[in-house]
């Protein structure tokens, strides 16, 4: 190949994103999550997808697109435990599905409201306790 001009750097980025495409029009949630729940352990290709980069935004849109997979869930969980997971990548129904992404969207989301730049510590984000009810007879004055 190289003699065609090609280093192995691009026949690589080539294969890699090719096999994106076909991972993505073939993949059938069901059936993987039948194969991930049989295997008793998560397979060793899923976690090095989930530590590059490149195949962590895949995972996002494969999240996307198949909101109830279990493979995706703990695909997400697993890059959350990593490496955080980015509310620009990770979609509404990604967030919907699973409380961990939730909760890391939502927080992002505020901090940008209430002080853009500047982190918001996480007892700023629970919400006090109701105060307690007032007598009737304490509002008569009685």
């Amino acid at each position: 190949m190289r003699a065609c001009g090609r280093g192995r750097q691009a026949l690589d980025r080539e294969v890699r994103g090719h096999l994106k495409t076909l991972i993505a029009r073939d993949l059938d949630s069901k059936t993987a999550d039948s194969v991930f729940q049989q295997a008793g352990s998560p397979p060793k290709w899923l976690e090095e997808m989930v530590l590059a980069p490149e195949w962590q935004d895949m995972l996002y849109e494969l999240s996307e697109a198949h909101p109830g997979s279990i493979l995706m869930a703990y695909a997400m969980e697993r890059i959350g435990e990593v490496r955080g997971i980015s509310a620009e990548k990770a979609g509404a129904e990604t967030a919907a599905s699973n409380l961990g992404i939730f909760e890391t969207v939502l927080k992002e989301a505020v901090e940008a409201l209430v002080a853009p730049g500047r982190p918001v510590a996480p007892e700023h984000l629970q919400v006090p306790p109701p105060a307690a009810p007032r007598r009737a007879a304490r509002a008569r004055g009685g």
